[in-house]
Parts: C-alpha cells; structure tokens; sequence
C-alpha cells in the first residue's frame, strides 16, 4: 500500500487540501492519504518540522511525508526527498529542516523505486 501523508500550512478553510488529495488519488488511486494536520502557523517552519518529527515514526516504512510550509509562497525553490530510517519526506528546500535525516536528490528516491 502506498501511504501519503500530508503537513501544510494551508488551513482547512478552502479547496487547496481537498485539491492536493485529488491531485494524488488523480496520480495514484490506490493511494491512502493521510492528513497529519493543515494547521501549522503560516509559515512556521519549526512548528512543521516538529509536527513531522513526532509523527513519522509511527508509519510504516516507505511512506511518503509531504510538508509544504513555505514563507516564501511563489519562489522558484525546488523540491527535494530525504530518505530516513523508517520513511521518506518530501519537502521544498530551505523549508523545513528535521534533524538526522539524510538528504537523497528526487532522481535517486525515483530510480530506487
């Protein structure tokens, strides 16, 4: 089973975490998405960071964090995945930094699946 999990800063207010679930489930119907919270601080880039490091080890392994907390809504950063011990997140650079997890680029977390 593919286990998606998702962390933002976007609130539950409007379509964007409805959007981003249909995106995926678009991707991947056999996806199980999980919705960790969209309720950190706009912005808040530790409180993400802690949000994910409380909660990832409770997955199973090869599950897919995804965090989108960007105080700098628009920019042009790119994506990158850190594998970890139990699990991968994804995350935009210089947004959210969880201590002791390895960095990987998207092309070798792509060519290891």
């Amino acid at each position: 089973m593919n286990i998606i999990t998702l962390t933002t800063d976007f609130g539950t207010a409007d379509w964007f975490v409805g959007s981003m679930n249909g995106v995926i489930l678009g991707i991947n119907p056999q996806a199980a998405v999980v919705d960790v919270t969209h309720e950190i601080p706009s912005g808040d880039i530790r409180a993400a960071a802690f949000a994910l490091l409380v909660c990832y080890r409770c997955f199973p392994q090869d599950t897919i964090h995804v965090a989108v907390v960007d105080p700098g809504v628009g920019s042009s950063r790119a994506a990158i995945a850190k594998r970890m011990q139990a699990s991968t997140a994804t995350r935009a650079v210089q947004a959210i930094a969880v201590p002791s997890m390895p960095r990987i680029s998207i092309s070798q977390y792509t060519a290891a699946r």
